[in-house]
């Protein structure tokens, strides 16, 4: 027999956990409240999808037996009621599970949505095609492993009415506006290096997803599912009666205060030391911060620290960037990987795509890097490509180098043209994760470039190493992306071919160039190449 701490709900008497159920959004005291009236709004008909095909077939999980679990049993009352459902679970497996679970009971009726899902990648993974699954079933999960495209998809089939229940983690929280009757909140701990309890913040942040006042939602409802009868007090004394824990100001993180300090010298808006004593006095930071005095010499370290890497100069009382502190500041850099690059575009070593690779992993930017496991130790003997010295092997920076190694690797698996699902599997990361590390590479060897011409340093290694990085090819493909409609696949397609550099393309028949890329590319190629209109990949805009 189900013991209900909250209201009562009579679908949940034969589930066997425990619900805390609360009617939202009153955050602090987590009880029912009337919406504020809102002029009337008519509900967005649900958008229906007609038959058809996806375009790589979505193959249905392994069959698991109906579920009555609570989170089952509320999803499905709620989907009855016509309303949608958000569940948060504290991991990505965990919410591809739940979410797999909900649809495995369901019909496919959204095959459209399917094939935006697996065509929002180039090469559909094996995650692409379980969430192509579930949201064919009008179910789907949600957390940073997904791409920004699938991401985006979901959230907007949500709001349109397509899908009734998303599975996510607590990113969903926070700055994304997919509001839903109910919210159910399954977990309250999750690891971070060791099992710890949510914040009371990100609890509030979550609850306040139920209601919609848009769709004629007077209130909403969050639910909390306990482990054990206990645990329905501690969930009330916590979450709805607990303080929400304070708020930190971003320039307590360092790696924010050498940018701000170097951005306000950049931009003149301060000229001294007594200056941006008297900037950040009036600071949040220095609210916080209490000690004023003790603040000041944290500047002062923060200054000398710029200084040193060649970002600031000072004569007599009066202080300003550099030119290259100011074009640091402009990449909007952490003064601390800029100096990194820079040694990095200074090193004497050889200025390999490997070693690239591994310095732009050095960088604070591609933080978190991929943890060591014990077979990546026995293989660490092996000679490490890098452009910075390598530290001793007994000391403390020496494991966060073989990580750096290690994320360095798979950005050159992505480099040397391995399949997206390989590189995945092999090394345990999403396609999300992925492509923001991929991002991120490309940000900083933009910046590196960048910061390579101002120092009157050959450059065109970090312009190649950019353009492998960007479309995931080998160097022997570099010249072929400068065709504008030429990506890794079709570039790869002309070089198998016999067509390895842009003379034998011009000088090759039309027609063999449209069985390798299609009629209208093929004319698009052979256009540019009469035309001499090539664009630069070396110039790209962003």
């Amino acid at each position: 027999m189900t013991k209900h701490v909250g209201a009562a709900a009579d679908a949940f008497t034969d589930a066997t956990d425990y619900v805390v159920k609360a009617e939202a959004p009153v955050p602090i005291t987590a009880s029912k409240q009337n919406i504020a009236a809102k002029p009337a709004v008519k509900k967005r008909a649900q958008r229906t999808t007609p038959p058809g095909e996806v375009d790589a077939p979505v193959k249905k999980p392994r069959a698991r037996a109906p579920k009555t679990d609570p989170i089952s049993i509320m999803v499905r009352e709620t989907e009855d009621a016509g309303k949608q459902t958000l569940v948060f679970v504290n991991a990505k497996r965990s919410a591809e599970s739940v979410a797999e679970d909900l649809a495995q009971a369901r019909e496919a009726r959204h095959p459209l949505i399917a094939k935006k899902i697996l065509r929002a990648l180039s090469s559909p993974t094996t995650q692409c095609r379980r969430l192509a699954f579930c949201v064919e079933r009008g179910t789907a999960f949600h957390h940073s492993g997904l791409s920004s495209a699938q991401r985006r998809i979901v959230e907007e089939e949500f709001l349109s009415g397509n899908l009734t229940a998303i599975c996510a983690t607590p990113t969903l929280a926070a700055g994304v506006n997919v509001p839903a009757f109910r919210v159910i909140i399954r977990d309250l701990h999750r690891f971070e290096g060791y099992m710890t309890e949510i914040p009371v913040l990100e609890y509030r942040q979550m609850i306040g997803r139920a209601g919609r006042p848009d769709f004629h939602d007077d209130y909403g409802e969050a639910i909390t599912i306990a482990k054990s009868p206990g645990d329905g007090a501690w969930i009330e004394d916590r979450y709805w009666n607990g303080t929400p824990e304070p708020i930190y100001s971003k320039l307590s993180n360092l790696p924010a205060l050498r940018m701000a300090v170097l951005s306000l010298y950049a931009t003149r808006f301060v000229r001294s030391r007594e200056e941006l004593f008297v900037f950040f006095s009036k600071t949040f930071f220095a609210h916080q911060y209490g000690n004023i005095t003790k603040l000041e010499e944290k500047l002062i370290d923060v200054e000398i620290q710029l200084t040193g890497w060649g970002f600031l100069s000072s004569v007599g009382g009066a202080a300003s960037a550099t030119p290259m502190g100011r074009r640091v500041s402009m990449l909007y850099i952490d003064p601390l990987s800029a100096s990194i690059l820079i040694a990095g575009i200074e090193s004497k070593k050889p200025r390999t795509d490997a070693a690239i690779a591994h310095l732009l992993c050095s960088c604070i930017e591609l933080r978190p890097l991929l943890r060591l496991k014990t077979s990546d130790f026995v293989s660490a003997d092996a000679a490490i490509d890098t452009l910075l010295p390598e530290p001793s092997m007994f000391s403390a920076e020496y494991e966060e180098f073989l990580q750096a190694a290690k994320t360095s690797a798979m950005l050159g698996k992505w480099m040397d043209e391995a399949p997206e699902e390989t590189i995945l599997a092999e090394y345990g990361v999403r396609p999300g994760e992925l492509k923001a590390k991929l991002d991120t590479a490309d940000w900083l060897l933009y910046g590196m470039s960048e910061l390579a011409q101002l120092l009157g340093a050959e450059r065109r290694e970090f312009i190649r190493a950019r353009i492998r990085m960007k479309h995931g090819v080998k160097a022997e493909l570099v010249p072929l992306l400068r065709m504008r409609g030429i990506g890794r696949v079709r570039a790869r397609a002309l070089f198998n071919n016999g067509l390895t550099s842009l003379q034998l393309i011009n000088a090759a028949p039309e027609t063999k160039l449209a069985a390798l890329l299609g009629v209208k590319v093929a004319a698009r190629v052979k256009e540019q190449l009469a035309g001499g209109g090539l664009p630069s990949k070396q110039r790209e805009k962003r």
